[in-house]
């Protein structure tokens, strides 16, 4: 539906992003970035593109730009955007930030755990690479 939706009203910021997203958890970030970037320059402003970047990126193993682009979202992030970062600092291996990262989460949710919160991916090596990064932060099971 997202793709339909996306081929009728190309100039849609918030469709090129929701479809994104999806493309992002079903194995096909490289794609969900472009039409990110794209998004991005038909609406400059829109700050929750900068999260969908931020799957994308972290399923391809780029947790730098991950780690950026989550950051450019803002202060309004949520308990889960929280984590991925906790995730991307993990997989960099910078664990002193990752805990303290994961320890905000915690604090701002207390019953986060990763099996509640993680989102579906089409392919399990996906899900599995998430909760990877998730558990090396110190975010409960």
């Amino acid at each position: 539906h997202l793709e339909r939706g996306v081929e009728l009203n190309p100039n849609d910021a918030i469709g090129l992003i929701h479809l994104a997203a999806v493309l992002g958890f079903s194995g096909r970030a490289e794609e969900g970035i472009e039409l990110t970037r794209r998004a991005q320059r038909l609406d400059p402003y829109m700050q929750f593109g900068w999260g969908t970047l931020s799957i994308c990126f972290y399923v391809l193993g780029r947790y730098d730009e991950a780690l950026a682009a989550s950051r450019k979202v803002g202060r309004n992030k949520t308990a889960w955007q929280m984590a991925r970062e906790a995730a991307c600092l993990a997989q960099l291996g910078r664990l002193d930030e990752a805990r303290a990262q994961a320890a905000e989460v915690l604090r701002r949710k207390p019953g986060f755990s990763v099996q509640a919160e993680m989102p579906h991916y089409k392919y399990l090596a996906d899900a599995d690479h998430l909760r990877e990064g998730l558990l090396k932060a110190g975010l409960p099971e």
